[in-house]
């Protein structure tokens, strides 16, 4: 965008091949901008004779609830709502309607029995700019959906996930492999198996251990999810999209452009790869190629690039969250943790590394897995669903467009189901004789049409990487000079997917039998 004769006679902008003339731009966006505040006022006083549920009162007319939620972990406070409004909440934010959902059964009741009303996304004008509508879980319930939800359930079905198992089990051993030599990269390893696993499975394309383009790429569009500026006025104020770059109040324009050019080559990049070396006579098989089958148009073919940028987006992110929480919970429970590999090698033996099938006999190591899953909620406010038709609820009425957010937070650390929540408890998950309760914590995953399609893939990821990390390492804090433990408390990114932000951890090879395993499974690896 340049600006030209700003003050002159024909003073005017030119953008994208259009002119604008700013002195008809203000008075316009200034006129639209009262039409909307007027309708922001017109639906308070509707608000008012509806019986929505519970909430805190708006702050005023025109913000409504907005100026209460913090813009830091708001689940927290959703969370602390929660124990004085109950179950099902209702918040307005400008001329939005969130209701908040706080239970794993009103969040069933809704969102899994009564899909057909709650299976929508809500509309963002901030993703639209910055092309994540490309994403399976950010597209609204519709054909182009569809699309990419078949092709997401023919590749990650429960009983297709067998076959990827030896990718899984290859780049596994490659992270135990770097953790027994350079232990202290620790989190750039547990966050690239992920990232590596499926990148091999959808492309056949094996990422670089450090600086691979697609990874930089992915994790600059990821960031974007993030920045204050996503959650900018436009959405508030929706004509605003339309301002130029440099007009007042359009700062998220830059960040939307930015974060296009990183979404656009996302999608471009593995695509080209496979395609190149196709062209070039290599054979390239992945799930990429194999779909391929599947697409009978041109919509198939723009989905099937769409739902493999998205499987790498949710599975990579995701996982190495999951695994981020591991080390910091093995790291401050030493306790848990030696249960675990007194477990793993009763069922191993010491001399060999856990397997698939090795997985109904470890009860101990399965509650761990879900501990983690618990502790730390992956997603803690999930993936906001929406209504696509007025609906009632105990009495309460949920308009047709409300955004409805299942607070996982506030799920997974409900008093009255888990005691001490803020703990971490594996044996929370185990009956006195031993044996896993019926709570699996599935919901961590999602709801009803919504839910997230890769949580095989994901699960059986997770709990090989920690299986065997288990049976080859010690994880411990770090000492200090007179050989004292320092102090670990590691805090959560402000992130759709949270993080644990960086954290320092001594990991150690438990013995030189295992430590054995790891160097010759790399020896012959290298020679494949």
């Amino acid at each position: 965008m340049r600006r030209t004769e700003l003050f002159g006679a024909s003073s005017s902008l030119v953008a994208d091949g259009r002119t604008y003339n700013p002195g008809v731009l203000v008075p316009l966006f200034g006129g639209l901008t009262l039409l909307y505040l007027i309708s922001l006022w017109l639906q308070s006083r509707r608000s008012k004779l509806q019986h929505y549920p519970p909430g805190p009162t708006p702050k005023n007319w025109i913000a409504g609830n907005s100026p209460d939620i913090p813009s830091y972990k708001p689940w927290l406070k959703y969370t602390e709502w929660s124990k004085k409004y109950g179950d099902i909440m209702h918040i307005r934010v400008y001329n939005q309607h969130l209701i908040i959902l706080n239970s794993v059964a009103v969040a069933t009741d809704l969102l899994d029995k009564r899909a057909r009303i709650y299976s929508d996304r809500p509309r963002s004008i901030m993703l639209d700019l910055m092309g994540w509508n490309f994403a399976t879980g950010f597209k609204p319930y519709g054909d182009s959906w569809r699309r990419h939800r078949r092709l997401h359930q023919q590749a990650f079905k429960a009983d297709s996930i067998a076959v990827y198992h030896p990718i899984q089990m290859r780049k596994v051993n490659e992270m135990l492999y770097g953790l027994l030599t350079a232990p202290e990269d620790f989190s750039g390893l547990y966050k690239s198996v992920s990232a590596a696993i499926v990148m091999s499975i959808m492309y056949n394309y094996d990422i670089k251990p450090q600086h691979d383009p697609y990874v930089q790429v992915a994790e600059k569009a990821m960031q974007s999810l993030s920045d204050p500026a996503f959650v900018s006025l436009v959405e508030a104020i929706p004509p605003l999209r339309y301002l130029p770059a440099w007009f007042p109040w359009a700062g998220f324009q830059k960040l939307a452009q930015e974060t296009k050019e990183a979404t656009d080559t996302m999608l471009e990049i593995p695509t080209e790869f496979v395609r190149r070396r196709v062209e070039e006579g290599y054979d390239n098989s992945c799930l990429m190629t194999d779909l391929l089958r599947y697409c009978k148009t041109t919509e198939d073919d723009i989905a099937l690039k769409e739902t493999a940028a998205t499987g790498y987006l949710a599975g990579a992110d995701t996982t190495s969250s999951a695994l981020g929480t591991f080390f910091y919970a093995m790291a401050l429970h030493p306790r848990f943790q030696k249960k675990a590999q007194e477990e793993i090698d009763m069922i191993t033996g010491g001399d060999r590394l856990p397997i698939w099938e090795d997985r109904p006999s470890m009860p101990y190591l399965e509650a761990i897995f879900r501990e983690v899953m618990r502790w730390k909620a992956i997603t803690p406010l999930g993936l906001s669903h929406s209504t696509t038709e007025d609906d009632v609820y105990q009495g309460y009425y949920i308009p047709k467009g409300a955004t409805v957010v299942p607070n996982i937070w506030a799920m997974t650390h409900n008093e009255q189901i888990y005691q001490n929540p803020e703990e971490f408890d594996p044996g929370r998950f185990l009956t006195s004789y031993g044996h896993l309760t019926s709570d699996d914590v599935g919901y961590t995953f999602g709801f009803g049409r919504r839910i997230c399609v890769g949580r095989h893939l994901a699960s059986s990821t997770f709990w090989y990487a920690i299986a065997n990390i288990l049976a080859v390492f010690e994880i411990d804090r770090k000492k200090d000079a007179n050989g004292n433990y320092l102090p670990l408390e590691v805090d959560y990114s402000n992130t759709l997917v949270s993080h644990a932000q960086p954290f320092k951890c001594s990991i150690t090879p438990r013995s030189q039998s295992i430590s054995q395993i790891i160097l010759q499974e790399h020896a012959a690896a290298a020679k494949r």
